[in-house]
């Protein structure tokens, strides 16, 4: 079954440039953005999200833990 929240979610992560402030809320196609923001951040795949922190991000507590544990 393709679930098009999390393909959603994860498209919205290639839309993300420098400079740009992200707000994440609560809801799963949030959860699927801010994993794949955390696992580019964690791969250093995207050089202007290197060092980026929870902190850059304006995330709802349950985001910021989903954020947390993959960055």
């Amino acid at each position: 079954m393709i679930n098009k929240k999390k393909i959603a979610g994860e498209k919205a992560a290639e839309y993300i440039k420098e400079g740009m402030l992200v707000g994440l809320d609560t809801g799963s196609t949030a959860k699927y953005l801010a994993a794949k923001v955390g696992e580019l951040v964690k791969l250093n795949d995207t050089p202007f999200l290197t060092g980026l922190s929870p902190t850059h991000l304006n995330l709802s507590f349950h985001t910021f833990q989903i954020f947390s544990a993959l960055s």
